[in-house]
């Protein structure tokens, strides 16, 4: 899997931590359980997950976590579908 979590802090100041780490992905009939260890920085303003659907040619974004979130579904909507995914 390619990771790609964006996490955001507060503008102008520069980041303590490095990225989420622990991350997982389970994949299920119809979506994908993601889920991470949180940072613990309190600059941190959360988390972007994207996704790509073209092999990582391309990423397109999924959602906009707060930064309490250590996970997030993706439905994909395509069950018992032999797909691959990357975050």
């Amino acid at each position: 899997l390619r990771l790609v979590i964006v996490l955001l802090f507060t503008p102008g100041l520069v980041p303590a931590q490095a990225p989420p780490s622990g991350f997982d992905a389970e994949g299920y009939d119809s979506h994908v359980e993601l889920s991470w260890q949180p940072v613990s920085d309190p600059n941190a303003l959360g988390y972007q997950v994207f996704r790509s659907v073209d092999g990582g040619q391309s990423f397109q974004q999924l959602v906009a976590l707060g930064p309490g979130n250590d996970g997030y579904l993706d439905w994909t909507g395509d069950e018992g579908a032999n797909l691959t995914r990357h975050y």
